[in-house]
């Protein structure tokens, strides 16, 4: 979907909602191969606060066609709530979502991928974190699937 189209969306349902009237999008970067082509763009849609709410990314082919479109939002601290992968044609591609505890430690990520027909293929990751002796939490054990993860150390 271009970015003239969100936009457009955004304002209709901007004087629908009094919630979006505060919402506004603005281009934050480009990114150029080594021939000058543009093989990456990134738009942020900020809130009242000038919080960033939702950033939109687009992925170009050599051509300058987009390839991928990807919608990460954010929740009022900052913090990666969920993505969305978008193939050229709007077929959902992956999404992401993350939770957090209230010490906002990331305590759960469902990452799911779609197949050509649309099939969901879901990973789901939990966090365990423990308390140190100087206030700090630590990542102590991650679940993928049910099945725990060895952590580094």
């Amino acid at each position: 979907m271009p970015m003239k189209k969100i936009i457009l969306i955004l304002l209709i349902l901007s004087s629908q909602f009094s919630i979006l009237n505060s919402l506004w999008a603005q281009e934050i970067g480009v990114d150029y191969d080594e021939h000058g082509r543009v093989v990456r763009s990134s738009h942020a849609v900020v809130d009242a606060s000038d919080r960033l709410a939702v950033l939109i990314t687009y992925t170009y082919d050599s051509t300058g066609v987009v390839e991928t479109r990807t919608l990460q939002s954010y929740d009022k601290l900052g913090r990666p709530v969920r993505k969305e992968v978008y193939t050229v044609d709007e077929y959902l591609l992956y999404t992401e979502e993350n939770q957090y505890d209230r010490h906002g430690n990331r305590t759960r990520c469902v990452q799911t991928t779609y197949d050509e027909d649309g099939k969901p293929t879901p990973t789901v990751y939990k966090y365990r974190y423990s308390k140190q002796p100087d206030g700090s939490w630590q990542l102590v054990s991650i679940l993928l699937n049910g099945k725990e993860v060895l952590l580094e150390e």
